[in-house]
């Protein structure tokens, strides 16, 4: 006689247990004096034993959700979960929440907080309180939680207007998402209206890793780098044409302009965006004029990777006193060739900052970063 599978009968006697309580639940229910209840079991439209029925098949359903989440065994990634890791108490009151949750999407939430408590990866201090939070919360308000999150850890590229903001706002009183919001702050998931730390290993709890990408919500992350364009012919309209087709395929590309204009210096100072890791110097059909100031170019070259592009015609000869990491010749204005040219300087940006990364001392008693 061989034994059972332990994780086949868990899930048997789970099943057994929810299919059980469920048909007491609504017996006793039904068999209540509600006006109409009496009727419609006599009329035949409504039985114990089929609303019964439902109730066990729909609970048997989940818990099997449930269960293929909990144990992934083909996660190579998390160590394995034995099942003395998580005591039967708290498996249990995660399994009743999760039964009991009107919102089937969240089943896989439960699952994962279940994980994260057998991974020890949730204190003993917090572990009744997320299973809690999880089945009062709508979820609805949780993805917020989940998206302020992904809009904290990554820059998310907008369809348009400005960067997205990783805060949660209050919505009008008596709305829905207003009752919402409010919830979370009773709980002390928001300190004004971003995540709290308490926040923050609540949606870390109940949600894979893979699930707080930007990608998982379908949004995209502009590349760790930054771009500013310097011309001297901005306001030339073959100039103008070009640079609505560049920039927008910088976008496109993930690459995150901080604007264009000219280098000079005023007063002693450069006025360049200090946060920019690369800079775009273009030479156009007025690149011949005295306004250029070679000086501060070339401050900026020592200071900044800077990625000379040429347009058709153009005279760079200037480019010769500056320290470029790279010159790009456009042979013509058109689309493929000002993409081939934002790939050229993408690949040149991020080999760089990984190249910065990788010379960076490693800080004291910790890893590198």
């Amino acid at each position: 006689m061989t034994d059972k599978n332990p994780k086949e009968s868990s899930l048997a006697a789970s099943v057994k247990f929810a299919g059980a309580a469920a048909e007491i639940g609504v017996k006793a229910y039904l068999e209540a004096n509600h006006p109409g209840a009496g009727a419609l079991i006599d009329m035949g439209k409504l039985t114990v034993s089929s609303i019964a029925g439902w109730v066990r098949s729909h609970n048997e359903r989940k818990i099997k959700e449930f269960y293929n989440e909990f144990i992934r065994e083909d996660d190579l990634n998390v160590p394995t979960l034995k099942k003395q890791e998580i005591s039967e108490l708290d498996f249990y009151a995660i399994l009743a929440a999760c039964i009991n949750d009107i919102e089937e999407e969240k089943t896989l939430l439960y699952a994962t907080l279940a994980r994260s408590l057998g991974l020890r990866r949730v204190s003993n201090a917090e572990k009744r309180f997320f299973i809690v939070a999880l089945k009062d919360l709508d979820l609805g308000d949780i993805e917020r939680m989940r998206r302020s999150y992904i809009a904290s850890k990554y820059e998310l590229i907008p369809v348009q207007g400005p960067i997205y903001d990783a805060s949660i706002a209050r919505d009008s009183a008596g709305s829905h998402r207003n009752y919402g919001y409010e919830r979370l702050v009773q709980r002390g998931f928001l300190e004004g209206h971003n995540l709290s730390q308490l926040g923050v290993r609540f949606v870390l709890a109940c949600y894979q890793e893979q699930n707080l990408t930007p990608a998982s919500i379908r949004e995209r992350a502009f590349e760790p780098m930054r771009t500013f364009t310097t011309a001297y012919d901005l306001s030339s309209p073959s100039f103008q044409d070009f640079h609505r087709t560049f920039s927008s395929l910088e976008r496109a590309a993930g690459i995150r302009s901080l604007g264009t204009g000219t280098i000079q210096k005023r007063a002693g100072q450069l006025n360049l965006p200090l946060a920019t890791t690369h800079v775009i110097l273009i030479a156009g059909n007025a690149t011949k004029s005295s306004r250029i100031d070679i000086d501060a170019l070339q401050e900026v070259t020592q200071r900044k990777k800077t990625i000379g592009l040429v347009l058709p015609g153009a005279d760079f000869s200037w480019f010769e006193s500056l320290r470029l990491i790279d010159v790009l010749r456009l042979d013509k204005i058109d689309t493929a060739s000002i993409k081939a040219a934002v790939e050229r300087i993408k690949i040149l940006g991020l080999r760089d900052r990984a190249n910065e990364q990788a010379q960076r001392p490693p800080i004291r008693g910790g890893s590198q970063v």
